[in-house]
């Protein structure tokens, strides 16, 4: 059995924490698999454009298989890379003033997926 654990949104340079505005979950069962869809929703109060990074659980028996950010005029979908590629263009896109995401896990915390959002605007929902 598989213990639920929390999950956190950090903006990277601040000292304090991200509220939860909202949760919704969809799950669907076959046989002795699981599709989970947890969507939840964030809100940038601050003035200026903030990079985040979000830590969630992941289970060894789990696969991570996508993940989008709604932002008010765009919404960013992931695709798999291999990881240095990933973080290279996440890099490039954050320095170029674009809302940008990357995820993955580290071998020192693999089961921990990290997810980094950058450049969210001020007063958006993620």
């Amino acid at each position: 059995v598989y213990k639920r654990q929390g999950c956190i949104l950090l903006p990277i340079v601040r000292e304090k924490n991200i509220p939860l505005k909202n949760i919704d979950y969809k799950i669907e069962v076959f046989e002795t698999l699981a599709n989970v869809e947890i969507t939840q929703y964030y809100q940038n109060n601050e003035k200026d454009f903030i990079e985040t990074e979000y830590l969630l659980p992941i289970s060894n028996d789990a696969a991570f298989v996508g993940m989008e950010v709604h932002l008010p005029n765009e919404i960013l979908k992931s695709i798999v890379q291999p990881k240095e590629e990933a973080k290279q263009q996440y890099d490039a896109a954050k320095e170029e003033g674009k809302v940008a995401g990357y995820s993955g896990t580290e071998e020192n915390a693999p089961d921990i997926l990290k997810i980094k959002i950058g450049n969210i605007p001020p007063v958006s929902y993620t």
